[in-house]
């Protein structure tokens, strides 16, 4: 039997979430910070498995702003994606794109700044 990091961590947090979600297979229902974070997630982890694909790109004779127009254009690319994946969530919740970036933009900041 395998078990999840999470689900043990859930467990320690609180036993009776585990036994409601495994045992009667209640979820939980959507919250902000819960769809932001899963978001947030699923971004870094799709820009993580995209990094060889970028350096893969970078011609020899690049200079260090077209390596962040690069990497941000595959993060946004990637992020518009994962929203987009989630749209429903974010309507329900009354979320709009600008609240997701706005909740997640800084993961993009520290390139903006690496060419000054």
């Amino acid at each position: 039997m395998k078990l999840a990091v999470s689900l043990l961590s859930t467990y320690l947090y609180c036993p009776r979430k585990v036994f409601l979600q495994k045992v009667f297979k209640l979820k939980e229902p959507l919250r902000q910070p819960l769809i932001l974070g899963t978001i947030r997630h699923q971004a870094l982890e799709k820009a993580t498995l995209a990094e060889k694909e970028i350096v893969v790109s970078i011609g020899k004779d690049a200079d260090a702003p077209e390596v962040v127009r690069l990497y941000v254009g595959q993060y946004a690319s990637i992020l518009r994606e994962i929203i987009m994946k989630h749209e429903a969530s974010l309507i329900s919740l009354n979320l709009g794109a600008p609240s997701v970036y706005g909740g997640i933009s800084y993961l993009f900041e520290p390139w903006g700044s690496f060419c000054v």
